[in-house]
């Protein structure tokens, strides 16, 4: 296709024109993938280099015609890029200006006919090397043409991968050579219309079927009263109206020719050259309602982004199939013989880096019976964060025969018995399994005998420690401490001997001075009751008739508020009788009792556990 007086397209992708790329004869590699467009100044071998693709011209071109493009269609075209700007290359061509614009105007041969300079441009990238089987081509030529101001193919019936802007052509009556490129970033104009125009050609527009298509690929809409202004037009005669590229051009007007029509023919948002702006994802393999079977069942898609698709990530039943495969052509390799008999479903899921993700439609497929049972994981959740002694941890299992049962496992161990009723599930006590990450599986059988492990599931378990009994409900547990025994106190605990006094004595802090014998009434208010366990005496003879008696170790218990003397006595049980007393200072040493009057008040009770002392420590 051509032009001769007026022609354009555009679409998105707005570049940072401050950066001019630096020159390159080759095609960089891609930053996106599949099929693109890529971007070419080209000169015959005796015209005038002008830098375009250097001093910004080009790159403001392309920036221009995206622009527009994306503000018509909120897309943008997949030009090819690098470094993040288009990958302009730069290419001298072996033939002269003359001979690429031909000697015959009536046009008998390709290789002469001034109507195919656009066919000997793409033959002569060809034989150097430039044309890749993926792209198409925007050629900014820097020769002339005796013909048309561009061109472009027009599939099916002209079968090229370029479309040129001839900045020096010269047909009757035009002027396209009098044209600048790029003269603006933002606003196209005639040359970056143009050269939009003859890329939408090649990528088949408009369709011969379109109802205002006329003259090969162009419109004349009857029905706007500006058909002029409509990137594909082309008058009818000459009394039609000149392009109308300086009143801001419109793509495909009342959108019934070539671009979100809803006709049965060519539509350009449909081309892999102007993409959603988010990804498009569409399974491939295997066929919707397939039967498969096996270990290495082919799963695939085919996923495009405006820009780039960073992966596809597959899934089964909405979980994860393998990893994320980020290079094309996307697939994975499913082992169906781990999937339950039966109905299951498949998507992919492409991602951008904006980031847009997108799901696939569902792509349903039967698992056939392998003899071999399976099993799954269903609580709990992978990541999941457990405590307690009551985790449920339960598994869905199949089998084409029966399930025979399920084992449970943590770190490869058995948990519990086996369970051989469905619904497959225990209970699991963590406590006794240390604070950190764990993995669950679980083994089914069947009567085969056949057995499978499920996928691992892991989980954290996070049992905060034990927090000591508060001294009295009343006061927060920080009260409690545990208070040491002196050289006095263990004298008197060793004569007040387990028969004597019971298997659960207790102590009793006192306030007050110590009365003149056991017997007798405490003149004070009792401010800590200690009662100890049943087995706190243990007597071991040694040498030197040192005595161990397994009572404990305590720290820091307060008396009462002022720090006021007190004494304590050791009783067989709470208001029983009494048979060892002392007195207890606030100073600490000295044989007694150390006290630190600010953690206990009067009433509580400490009850000791577990503890051992030696006669004469202390």
């Amino acid at each position: 296709m051509h032009i001769r007086s007026a022609l354009v397209l555009t679409i998105a992708l707005l570049f940072a024109t401050e950066a001019f790329a630096v020159r390159t004869l080759v095609d960089r590699a891609d930053e996106k993938t599949g099929q693109q467009i890529r971007v070419l100044y080209v000169v015959p071998s005796d015209s005038v280099d002008e830098d375009l693709d250097n001093n910004g011209k080009i790159l403001n071109s392309v920036s221009s015609f995206q622009t527009w493009f994306n503000g018509q269609a909120a897309r943008k075209l997949k030009i090819d890029t690098f470094s993040g700007l288009p990958d302009i290359g730069f290419v001298r061509l072996t033939k002269t200006d003359a001979a690429m614009k031909g000697t015959d105007p009536n046009n008998i041969s390709i290789a002469t006919g001034h109507a195919f300079v656009l066919n000997r441009i793409e033959i002569e990238l060809k034989a150097m090397g430039q044309i890749a089987p993926s792209k198409l081509y925007a050629v900014y030529y820097g020769g002339g043409s005796f013909y048309a101001c561009g061109g472009g193919g027009y599939p099916p019936l002209i079968k090229l991968q370029t479309g040129a802007m001839y900045l020096k052509g010269t047909p009757p009556g035009s002027i396209c050579s009098t044209q600048p490129v790029g003269a603006s970033a933002t606003v196209p104009r005639y040359q970056d219309y143009g050269m939009l125009h003859e890329v939408m050609h090649t990528m088949g527009v408009v369709a011969s079927q379109a109802p205002n298509q006329h003259k090969t690929g162009h419109v004349y809409d009857t029905s706007s009263g500006n058909p002029h202004r409509d990137l594909m037009y082309t008058p009818r005669t000459s009394a039609d109206a000149f392009w109308g590229y300086t009143e801001g051009l419109i793509l495909d007007i009342n959108r019934d020719d070539y671009f979100a029509h809803s006709g049965s023919f060519l539509d350009a948002q449909d081309s892999p050259f102007i993409p959603p702006a988010t990804p498009v994802v569409s399974m491939t393999s295997p066929a919707a309602g397939a039967t498969v079977s096996g270990s290495s069942v082919a799963v695939s898609a085919s996923a495009y982004d405006d820009v780039a698709v960073l992966g596809v990530q597959f899934k089964l039943d909405g979980a994860n199939l393998g990893g994320e495969d980020t290079s094309e052509p996307y697939s994975v390799v499913w082992n169906s013989t781990l999937a339950s008999t039966g109905s299951h479903t498949l998507t992919a899921v492409a991602r951008d880096a904006v980031p847009n993700v997108i799901t696939s439609a569902s792509r349903a497929v039967t698992v056939a019976a392998s003899g071999i049972p399976t099993v799954s994981i269903t609580a709990p959740s992978a990541g999941a964060v457990v405590s307690g002694d009551s985790v449920t941890v339960s598994a869905d299992a199949s089998d084409d025969v029966a399930v025979l049962g399920v084992q449970f496992k943590v770190d490869g161990s058995n948990l519990g018995a086996e369970d051989t009723v469905a619904p497959h599930s225990i209970l699991w006590d963590t406590k006794p399994f240390t604070n950190a990450s764990h993995s669950l599986t679980a083994v089914v059988r069947d009567a085969a005998p056949n057995s499978r492990t499920s996928a691992a599931v892991p989980v954290t378990i996070n049992n905060a420690p034990p927090v000591p009994d508060p001294i009295d409900p009343g006061n927060p547990p920080e009260n409690t401490k545990i208070p040491q025994f002196s050289i006095a106190l263990l004298s008197d605990m060793a004569n007040a001997t387990e028969s004597i006094i019971g298997t659960s004595p207790v102590i009793k802090l006192i306030t007050g001075a110590i009365p003149s014998s056991v017997e007798a009434p405490d003149p004070g208010v009792t401010v800590a009751t200690i009662v100890l366990p049943s087995d706190w005496l243990t007597l071991v003879a040694t040498a030197g008739d040192v005595r161990t008696e397994k009572i404990g170790t305590w720290s820091d218990l307060a008396a009462d508020a002022t720090g006021t003397p007190t004494h304590f006595r050791i009783c067989e049980t709470p208001g029983s009788p009494c048979y060892a007393q002392s007195n207890v200072t606030g100073a600490g040493g000295g044989g007694f009792m150390e006290i630190s009057p600010a953690n206990v008040v009067a009433g509580d009770v400490v009850t000791v556990t577990s503890f051992s002392i030696t006669e004469g420590n202390q």
